[in-house]
């Protein structure tokens, strides 16, 4: 992850507040899963076997885990660099709607699949204050600023 990604975690809505590294891995997600994921043009992944990619690697992106064929873990990673970047937010908020999923931040944010909520989450992450003044957030981050790793 770049400094200016914000990644959330798609997460089945139930499990959510569970702390755990493959949420998927024991739910049936929507059998369409991979269209609905396919918001980006499809990546070549460098674990074709366990990771399907759409987007590009050092923008938006979304990283779907999988284990011989069944979906084990979803990461939107939204680049807070580009103009449209809360478009792609309120992409990513809806597609997560479609998999009656939620979002959750790497911080531990808990994002309910709405295009607002997830804007907002952006607008507080340490994703855009890297991209609104990197001298400023590597600074803060030097000597420890809170909520900057």
């Amino acid at each position: 992850m770049a400094a200016w990604q914000f990644d959330v975690e798609i997460v089945p809505r139930g499990l959510v507040s569970v702390p755990i590294d493959e949420p998927w891995a024991d739910i049936e997600p929507p059998a369409n899963w991979m269209s609905v994921l396919g918001i980006f043009p499809s990546a070549s992944s460098w674990d074709p076997d366990h990771l399907i990619m759409w987007g590009v690697e050092d923008g938006h992106r979304i990283d779907a885990w999988v284990d011989n064929g069944r979906l084990r873990t979803v990461i939107a990673r939204i680049d807070a660099r580009q103009e449209d970047s809360e478009l792609v937010a309120a992409r990513v908020a809806e597609l997560a709607s479609t998999l009656g999923a939620m979002l959750r931040t790497r911080g531990g944010l808990i994002v309910e699949p709405e295009p607002a909520a997830l804007a907002s989450a952006l607008e507080g992450s340490a994703a855009l204050r890297f991209v609104r003044d990197p001298e400023l957030f590597l600074r803060r981050l030097r000597i420890g600023g809170v909520d900057d790793a």
